[in-house]
Formats: C-alpha cells, sequence, structure tokens
C-alpha cells in the first residue's frame, strides 16, 4: 500500500503517451454519459463520460483494455509496489461545466487499495487530496469539510498513486476536456 502521495511525470514512455491520447480522443472510442461522475448521486448534477475498462467484478469490459494493461505494469515496476492485482480501470472524460470548484470527495472502493491516476492530456481540472482517509471519516456528512492535502494539475503522461483510502476529487476543466485513467490496485 502507498503510504504518502508519488507525482511522476513521464510514467510511461512519450510514443505510449501519444497512442493512449490518439485512441481516447479519436472520434471511435465509446465514450458514455455518467449522470455523477463519482458514482455518489443518481442525478444530472456531476456529469461526465466513463469508459469501463475493467469492472471490479472482473470482466473485461472493453476492446481497449489490451492496450492499457501494460500500463499497470509499468508503473508496478516502476514504483516497486505491492499490489499487482488490477482490481479495476476506467478512463473518464470532463468537459467544462462552467464552475470552478472540485467534485465531490470520495474514495473507489471501501476496502484496502492503491490508486494510479494517468492523465492523458494537457488540462486545468485539477485532482484534489484530502487529509482525511476512509479510516478518519468513514461517514462525512454532505457539508463536512475536506482539508486539502495536495492538488495536482493535469499533465498528459503524469502519474499519481496514492493510498486508496484517501478522498479525492476531480474538478471540471474551463478550457479544453480532463481525460485521465483510473487504476485501482490491491
Amino acid at each position: 500500500m502507498v503510504d504518502d502521495i508519488l507525482v511522476i511525470d513521464d510514467i510511461i514512455p512519450k510514443t505510449y503517451q501519444d497512442v493512449i491520447e490518439q485512441s481516447l480522443f479519436s472520434s471511435h472510442f465509446p465514450w458514455y454519459l455518467q449522470k455523477d461522475i463519482t458514482f455518489i448521486e443518481d442525478k444530472f448534477d456531476n456529469y461526465g463520460f466513463n469508459h469501463g475498462l475493467k469492472l471490479e467484478d472482473g470482466t473485461i469490459n472493453s476492446a481497449f483494455f489490451d492496450g492499457i494493461l501494460p500500463m499497470t505494469f509499468l508503473v508496478i515496476d516502476r514504483c516497486n509496489l505491492e499490489q499487482k492485482n488490477l482490481v479495476q480501470a476506467r478512463a473518464f472524460l470532463q468537459t467544462n461545466r462552467g464552475k470552478k470548484t472540485h467534485n465531490k470527495p470520495h474514495v473507489d472502493l471501501h476496502y484496502p487499495h492503491t490508486v494510479f491516476l494517468y492523465y492523458v492530456n494537457d488540462s486545468d481540472g485539477d485532482t484534489f487530496l484530502f487529509e482525511e482517509t476512509l479510516e478518519d471519516t468513514p461517514n462525512p456528512q454532505k457539508d463536512y469539510q475536506f482539508n486539502l492535502k495536495q492538488s495536482i494539475s493535469p499533465k498528459k503522461g503524469r502519474g499519481v498513486i496514492f493510498n486508496g483510502n484517501r478522498y479525492h476529487a476531480s474538478s471540471n476543466p474551463t478550457k479544453i476536456p480532463r481525460c485521465v485513467i483510473n487504476f485501482d490496485l490491491n
């Protein structure tokens, strides 16, 4: 388990970065509208686009999965991660929604895991990592004020690795779309 936050630029080779960006921004890549990009509510309050690559139940849900799977091996080796099991992988695409605040803080899974975020393109929709974890704040109320630990700007080829029990949130871009691939490892 990663105890701290690792931010690594060019976490994968530049040629691989280009292939992933071209694939996800092609007119043939299937994006699916999601009412709430954080999966917290089922209303159009926090919408974006999702593409499930590997589902939590182990189902490979995308023809693109084989193209991103090698990335997990590169990151596991480069960062000496103990986690070797890819639980789920999802791609997210967010567009300008006219607000500059972060989205809802959340954890991806409610058991120990490591999150690896990969930024597909340069954008201005930062990722916010908070001091609070699932252990110390298991059921935050709707109006709970989270304490910011670190903000990370999307940069093509950048990887962010952190303890998955840490609350985190995306934010919507104001210029060009924000595209990330989210990996959960245990």
